[in-house]
């Protein structure tokens, strides 16, 4: 699995990617495929590790548009993200604009963020 973040928009420490996520997201997802698409190892692409927008009422559009880039990029293979508020990724359509549904924990374990 090439996994591209792990974290969009929202921080999860103070100097982390959400500053720059707006602006280099796209390009940093479509440099990524390039570089790796020739790798037979990869067989997937992670949009997120435990993202916080899993939660957030945007988090569907937000896995919308970077699944597309990836596609756009490589139709060959799937999108995953790994989920540890799989209920809420559920209920904001975010699970819905992945491929794979990947889940982190067993259920009565995840977090809360």
């Amino acid at each position: 699995m090439d996994e591209s973040f792990d974290m969009w928009r929202q921080q999860k420490v103070a100097n982390g990617y959400g500053k720059f996520f707006d602006e280099w997201s796209e390009r940093d997802v479509r440099d990524i495929v390039h570089r790796d698409r020739n790798h037979p190892s990869i067989i997937m692409y992670s949009i997120g590790n435990e993202i916080p927008e899993q939660a957030r009422a945007d988090g569907g559009e937000m896995a919308k548009r970077l699944t597309a880039f990836f596609h756009e990029e490589d139709p060959t293979r799937p999108t995953t993200s790994a989920f540890n508020n799989p209920v809420a990724a559920i209920r904001n359509g975010l699970g819905a604009n992945v491929d794979l549904f990947g889940v982190n924990y067993r259920p009565g374990c995840t977090s809360s963020s």
